[in-house]
């Protein structure tokens, strides 16, 4: 998440590029988004547990523009 109070989105980055990966980003507040309603994030990581279909690096899924 972009606005994680728990963990800065540039450590996902890091990971991410550390390890040749896709980054997936919800545009949200929060720590967790999987099966959180998040259904932009949710559908992705289906894909890619079930299917093994991999998300275009740099999917940006839409979130809250405001604090909760």
């Amino acid at each position: 998440m972009r606005h994680d109070y728990a963990t800065p989105h540039r450590s996902s980055k890091d990971v991410a590029d550390r390890n040749d990966a896709p980054l997936l980003t919800y545009d949200g507040f929060g720590h967790i988004a999987y099966r959180s309603g998040r259904d932009c994030v949710s559908k992705a990581l289906d894909a890619f547990l079930i299917d093994k279909t991999p998300v275009p690096d740099g999917t940006v899924c839409p979130g809250a523009t405001t604090v909760p």
